[in-house]
């Protein structure tokens, strides 16, 4: 694959929010496009993995 964007989003807290939001919006960015999601370790999403 040949990447043509990277797109950083950082985290933290409102996690459900986010997956929400980037699941809604992925669809609109274009093709070969990296999203590199960085947690800024929120209990909130720690909690969610165990």
């Amino acid at each position: 694959m040949n990447i043509k964007l990277s797109v950083v989003i950082p985290v933290y807290k409102k996690t459900q929010m986010f997956v929400d939001n980037l699941t809604h919006n992925i669809q609109l960015l274009p093709k070969h496009t990296e999203v590199i999601i960085v947690d800024d370790a929120s209990k909130e999403f720690l909690e969610e993995k165990n």
